[in-house]
């Protein structure tokens, strides 16, 4: 072979593998934006199509929505029931009806109308209408009276069974649109992106202030609609280990309170009552305990914390220290079965008294198959809670009425003690079962099992979230509103012609 012949084929070995990197590492070609993050979450390009046919179903259920006066009663009944602890009255009640095993349940169906979306008590009246359009759905709660568990108590089983009609939506959607969001603030591709600068969040400059140009491109007035209700402190890094760059995602906001208490005042009160509440902080490991993504809510300065690093449209976990860990990178589109671990800090402080349990531990396993996906979390492990602070000598009405018992802590360690065994063993666990046999007519299947003591502990939890967490009508109105304003706003985003 002459020389020239050599120097030919060199050149079109070079261009076939140029060409074989392209197809496998589509996130290599830079120059990809938010708006091609969104068209490939649907095949052929359909993103923004089936994303205006998603939020518009979403607006319709928000906006729309209307309860038979039997659903209305019953999450009347049913709330009464919990709120005093009576789930020996619940069980036994008209609304839940004899199933199998010793279960009484009752179902809900939600459905499409014309003009409304419509929630009805299926078991009320016997009827079954059929769970085809995107948003329907049927759920049965159950409920089963056990007169001993492995305390020694009695407890309840309780079980949630749902079937929910998803159309062309399913986990593979979020894979693909989490995929298609990192690949964009992958550093190479941002530096590439040439976009005008916006005029949110003006105070915000460097590699964050390119993405926030970049986002604003293609949700001009969703970003104007973030602006409007969270403050942020921080939001990515752009950072080089082992002299490969990679991006620092470190979201730290919170909620402007002046704006919410001047546009929805009731949800403003809602929030200012949580404030010092309670934190609660959770970090997503891999088997091999490095971390995926970190999660923090703190009520004491309504703080939200995301934390992952990220590189050419792949999750890159990392150690406890911070350093990125590149062999147990991963495209979210590209994995089939995974393994994971929560792990959870759950603090309160109610009136003084605190609530201190760390290391609480869900385990999470993750399988995606062609013609099905499910992500199954089972609680694992609940270590001892720490209460402190009894001798707070100040406490509302409700606090005095229901008498702290000096042995509190056993009986929260019975409660997790039932939780963990729950039913014979199985445990409590939260399954979702994404049937996607048919591409564009998916369904998902939630089912949340678990087995709780009747003990004070539980009294104790609900009149918590009874004075505390419960919102009000006014404030439900208010969330409501200030979710159909976001969703609006994506709607005409998604709208407007390139």
């Amino acid at each position: 072979m002459d020389l020239m012949k050599k120097i030919q084929l060199k050149k079109y070995v070079c261009i076939f593998a140029v060409l074989v990197i392209c197809i496998h590492m589509p996130q290599m070609v830079y120059g990809y934006d938010f708006t091609d993050a969104l068209n490939n979450i649907s095949p052929k390009k359909q993103g923004r199509a089936d994303g205006l046919i998603f939020l518009k179903n979403m607006r319709k259920m928000l906006a729309n929505h209307h309860a038979e006066p039997e659903v209305e009663d019953f999450l009347a009944f049913w709330y009464e029931s919990v709120q005093k602890f009576n789930f020996y009255q619940l069980y036994n009640s008209p609304y839940l009806k004899p199933v199998n095993d010793g279960y009484r349940a009752v179902t809900f169906q939600g459905y499409h109308q014309m003009n409304n979306y419509k929630l009805a008590l299926a078991s009320a009246k016997g009827i079954q209408i059929p769970v085809k359009n995107l948003g329907d759905f049927k759920a049965s709660f159950g409920l089963k009276q056990n007169d001993t568990c492995v305390t020694g108590d009695r407890s309840y089983s309780g079980y949630i069974d749902s079937h929910i009609a998803l159309k062309q939506f399913s986990h593979k959607t979020l894979a693909a649109l989490l995929q298609g969001l990192i690949t964009v603030i992958d550093p190479d591709n941002l530096n590439s992106l040439n976009t005008e600068k916006s005029n949110c969040f003006t105070e915000i400059e460097g590699f964050s202030r390119k993405a926030i140009n970049a986002f604003n491109k293609t949700y001009p007035r969703f970003l104007k609609f973030i602006e409007r209700y969270l403050i942020l402190h921080s939001t990515m890094n752009e950072k080089t280990h082992q002299n490969i760059p990679y991006t620092h995602f470190k979201l730290i906001c919170e909620f402007d309170l002046k704006n919410m208490e001047n546009d929805f005042p009731d949800l403003h009160y809602q929030l200012k009552r949580l404030k010092s509440l309670f934190q609660l902080n959770l970090s997503f490991q891999n088997t091999n305990g490095n971390h995926i993504l970190d999660v923090l809510l703190d009520s004491q300065d309504t703080f939200i914390y995301l934390n992952f690093y990220t590189h050419q449209g792949k999750v890159i976990p990392f150690t406890p220290e911070g350093t990125p860990v590149f062999e147990d990178a991963f495209y979210p589109t590209k994995v089939n079965d995974y393994e994971l671990f929560i792990d959870m800090d759950i603090f309160f402080n109610i009136y003084g008294i605190k609530f201190q349990t760390n290391h609480v531990r869900v385990k999470g396993v993750y399988q995606n198959r062609k013609e099905f996906g499910k992500l199954k979390f089972t609680l694992n492990d609940i270590p001892k809670t720490q209460v402190t602070g009894r001798a707070y000598h100040i406490f509302p009405t409700w606090f005095i009425d229901i008498m702290i018992p000096g042995n509190i802590d056993q009986l929260i360690e019975n409660f997790s003690k039932v939780l963990l065994t729950a039913n014979n063993s199985e445990g409590s666990y939260l399954l979702l079962n994404w049937d996607t046999k048919k591409p564009k007519d998916v369904f998902l299947y939630p089912y949340a099992s678990g087995e709780f003591i009747d003990n004070f502990f539980i009294l104790f939890g609900f009149q918590i979230w009874h004075e505390k967490f419960k919102m009000s009508d006014a404030s439900a109105a208010d969330l409501n509103k200030l979710i159909i304003s976001g969703t609006e706003s994506l709607i005409l985003d998604l709208s407007k012609k390139e």
